[in-house]
């Protein structure tokens, strides 16, 4: 079960994403979608409370790919 009430990242934003290596960007990537997913279907469901939640879940998700592609470059 999701916490609502947290960030929807594990990542404090103030140090950066740049901060993190690959596996870590792709790992959390990887977990943010899935929280997206449920957030999604909760929100479909009308059990979601907060739906600025999805909002942010896809921020997070392209922030996120950016810097794992700029980590490519």
């Amino acid at each position: 079960k999701l916490n609502y009430n947290t960030n929807v990242t594990h990542i404090n934003r103030e140090e950066g994403y740049e901060a993190l290596d690959k596996t870590e960007l792709m790992n959390e990537i990887r977990s943010t979608q899935k929280e997206l997913y449920t957030l999604r279907m909760k929100h479909s469901l009308g059990e979601l409370k907060q739906p600025h939640l999805i909002r942010k879940a896809r921020r997070t998700v392209a922030q996120l790919s950016t810097a794992l592609n700029s980590l490519s470059v």
